[in-house]
């Protein structure tokens, strides 16, 4: 298995020096956890800094998704999906911050979810900078296409995934059961 920098940025492209960031990186088909580890220095006192992890990722064929949660609860529920992990290449990603907290004099978004609604709702948030806004969308669908596959075999790795992304939303003063929808099986 190919070693592989995932290199994580904030927003403005600046090494994100942050430790303890989870990375995992899931077989996209399967949904079963391939590898991860916690964000850290890979580049120790040179310049310029790198931060990140160096996971192992499979030969051959198979779509890899990554996810991203943060015990912190400041940048989870970040995904890239589908990626190509034959290719000898590190990826860069740009996490954005979600908002400390609701604010707001209505912290829960509409019992409706349309896009419409939870649009409108996001907007309001005039005390979320348009980046936060962003990133509780982010998290908002990347959640619901979390929960929307029920895995062949449920993990400790994927059951905590969830649970820190759960963590986030209601952190935002969004309620996980109103994303939940009807799961769909995977298939082999």
């Amino acid at each position: 298995m190919p070693d592989k920098k995932i290199c994580l940025y904030d927003s403005t492209n600046q090494p994100l020096t942050i430790k303890g960031i989870n990375v995992e990186l899931y077989d996209a088909s399967t949904k079963t956890k391939v590898d991860g580890d916690l964000s850290d220095d890979l580049n120790p006192g040179a310049k310029p800094a790198v931060w990140g992890v160096v996971l192992k990722f499979p030969s051959g064929n198979t779509p890899l998704d990554l996810y991203i949660s943060d015990p912190k609860y400041t940048y989870p529920g970040n995904t890239i999906v589908n990626l190509n992990g034959d290719l000898a290449d590190d990826v860069l990603i740009d996490l954005l911050a979600l908002p400390p907290g609701p604010g707001g004099q209505r912290s829960s978004p509409p019992p409706s979810l349309t896009l419409t609604d939870l649009n409108t709702w996001l907007a309001s948030r005039s005390e979320w900078s348009p980046e936060q806004r962003e990133a509780v969308r982010n998290l908002i669908f990347n959640y619901a296409r979390l929960v929307s596959i029920e895995p062949e075999r449920e993990t400790e790795a994927f059951t905590a995934l969830r649970s820190n992304w759960e963590a986030a939303l209601k952190k935002v003063g969004v309620d996980p059961d109103k994303i939940k929808g009807p799961r769909i099986p995977v298939t082999a």
